[in-house]
């Protein structure tokens, strides 16, 4: 694993958000496991440490139908916040973390609640969440790394 200070913008492939959304939706879900793998690699760069193993990340996922990834979601929200904190390059998003943690719970809560009417519901709160973590992550990307 390369040092934090080795970092580079081309670490981190920018995905536009768009794009992230669609894929999720039209791949019902399939294209998500994708992003925790990439999400967990890309991470581990900015961290300069290896926290995330993604083919772990991505086993426990499949195996627990995305519940353990939702909270690698949280995790990844959490560690990008920090980095940009620690970095200082732009304003983190304060918010973050809390607005993945409430779109994943009320996703779930929704899909247990209100069977067949809450997939109308949970997928789009879901998407939600994932497209955040990925707007933050774009940051740090060399189309977007302003520093």
């Amino acid at each position: 694993m390369e040092e934090a200070a080795n970092w580079t913008a081309d670490d981190v492939k920018y995905r536009d958000p768009t794009v992230v959304a669609v894929l999720n939706l039209v791949t019902l879900g399939i294209y998500w496991f994708y992003l925790v793998y990439v999400w967990s690699d890309e991470t581990n760069r900015l961290l300069g440490r290896y926290k995330y193993p993604p083919g772990l990340m991505l086993l426990i996922s499949i195996l627990t139908c995305g519940l353990a990834g939702c909270v690698v979601e949280c995790l990844i929200a959490a560690d990008l916040g920090g980095e940009a904190a620690e970095r200082q390059c732009w304003p983190p998003n304060q918010n973050l973390l809390a607005w993945v943690i409430a779109l994943n719970i009320s996703a779930f809560i929704a899909a247990a609640v209100l069977p067949l009417v809450g997939l109308f519901v949970s997928i789009p709160l879901g998407v939600a969440a994932t497209v955040m973590v990925q707007i933050e992550l774009n940051k740090f990307s060399r189309r977007n790394a302003a520093y």
